[in-house]
């Protein structure tokens, strides 16, 4: 019932006051018209146009007030669409530089590693130039270590996202194995630059670490090594096992990169235009 009345409170306010304006005037020409037992000053005339002049007057007023309340009303309805839509636009620009953002934060992690560049000091590695390559892959090392740790500021913005959890997740198993393949390389070049097979395979044995990079057996064959043509000869070879396989998995898990970075970013794009600005 109150919600009927509050929907259609004109109905009852129309009434009341059509039944005033017909009423009122008769009411006060009887009222004009009656005896009283005490003097009035003023004859009917006189008292007509008081009320006249009176009641007009209270309703002009009231209809002056319900004007400016409409107004009042019409103008806090518009200040409210101009502030949601104030609110919007702001939302619209931050997500559109989030966007901008996450852009920039994929275009980077997907050309982190340049297989092009890093085929090229192989090949140098190969014929026996060793400096360029070895400053080449400690920077590298260094730059993974740094991506690694900032990897997550990169996409800090966005949370709660199944794909965007699942692309970084394939990228710090990327940055890891792409970390362990340039160790290997530099464990290889300071293998390379002594100048006999015994430096070499005594630099071997006394930089263990080397063993958590490959296989026992190639490990063992290379201790085993009795000339330098062979020791270079198997230590290249592993060289080349380890970036035909590295290429390999780089390439799958950049497309699977690749794919999911498409995604995200149509996923953001199209909740961006469904805001309707």
């Amino acid at each position: 019932m109150k919600d009927l009345i509050k929907k259609y409170w004109y109905i009852p306010t129309g009434i009341i006051s059509l039944l005033l304006i017909v009423v009122l005037p008769i009411f006060i020409n009887w009222a004009l018209q009656q005896k009283t037992s005490y003097e009035v000053i003023g004859n009917s005339e006189t008292w007509l146009s008081f009320w006249s002049t009176y009641l007009g007057t209270i309703i002009g007023s009231l209809i002056t007030l319900y004007v400016l309340y409409l107004t009042l009303k019409q103008n806090e309805a518009n200040n409210k669409k101009a502030k949601d839509l104030q609110i919007a636009i702001y939302k619209k620009g931050l997500e559109e530089r989030r966007i901008q953002e996450l852009t920039q934060a994929f275009r980077e992690s997907l050309h982190f590693i340049e297989l092009a560049k890093i085929t090229r000091y192989i090949r140098l590695i190969q014929i026996e130039e060793y400096e360029k390559p070895e400053v080449f892959f400690l920077d590298e090392l260094g730059k993974t270590f740094n991506k690694h740790s900032s990897f997550e500021l990169d996409f800090i913005s966005y949370t709660n996202d199944k794909n965007l959890d699942c692309y970084k997740s394939i990228f710090v198993d990327l940055i890891i194995k792409y970390s362990d393949y340039v160790t290997l390389i530099t464990f290889i070049i300071d293998l390379l630059k002594n100048e006999d097979y015994t430096s070499k395979i005594r630099r071997l044995i006394l930089n263990s670490e080397i063993k958590e990079y490959i296989k026992d057996e190639e490990y063992n064959t290379l201790v085993n090594c009795d000339s330098d043509e062979k020791f270079i000869r198997e230590i290249l070879f592993i060289l080349n096992n380890y970036s035909k396989d590295h290429n390999k998995e780089y390439n799958e898990l950049h497309s699977k990169l690749v794919d999911l970075s498409e995604q995200i970013l149509t996923s953001k794009k199209s909740q961006l235009g469904e805001l309707g600005i």
